[in-house]
């Protein structure tokens, strides 16, 4: 048998995207921070790997860090003009 080829994963649940948000201000400084000598591409890079694995964790969905980082902006995205969540979206990551 074939593998299933393009299903779709399921939609992020409302908790996820709570402990999603929690998480990202958790490690807001290190996300948001200019990339200098103690912060490089690959520190942030593990900081949404930790990010997925806890997320995945406590869901026991299997998103990868991609994913979840785009889920971030998305939902960033769709805060704008809101006070929810202000000082903690940045489109440079």
């Amino acid at each position: 048998m074939e593998p299933e080829k393009g299903k779709r994963a399921a939609n992020f649940t409302d908790a996820e995207k709570v402990f999603l948000t929690e998480l990202v201000e958790r490690n807001i400084n290190i996300i948001n921070a200019q990339f200098n000598s103690s912060i490089t591409k690959q520190r942030k890079k593990q900081v949404w790997e930790d990010i997925a694995k806890q997320l995945n964790a406590r869901s026991g969905a299997q998103r990868p860090a991609n994913q979840i980082k785009e889920k971030w902006r998305e939902l960033c995205r769709s805060k704008v003009g809101g006070s929810k969540g202000q000082g903690t979206c940045k489109d440079d990551w």
